[in-house]
């Protein structure tokens, strides 16, 4: 089971990556929760939740950000090198 729980804590690390990423992008654009939540068609908690890592983002919600801000689904999977979350050239 020692694979399993590595798996484990990777998809969490991954799940926390994508959430700072999009917390980063939202307030870059001057967005509040409430307003992407909104711009989403999600609750506002919901959104939190992801921002925070405790709720995947589904594809169809990865597809929908792409929309509203115009970038690639990588950038939300986008690692810098010192592990700094950027949001200028991804």
């Amino acid at each position: 089971m020692q694979n399993g729980k590595w798996e484990e804590d990777l998809t969490r690390a991954i799940d926390r990556h994508v959430g700072r990423r999009l917390r980063t992008l939202r307030t870059s654009r001057r967005h509040s929760v409430l307003r992407l939540a909104t711009l989403m068609g999600l609750p506002a908690f919901d959104l939190a939740r992801i921002e925070s890592g405790t709720r995947r983002l589904s594809i169809p919600e990865l597809w929908t950000l792409t929309r509203i801000y115009g970038v690639e689904p990588r950038f939300f999977f986008r690692f810098d090198r010192r592990g700094e979350d950027k949001v200028g050239n991804y």
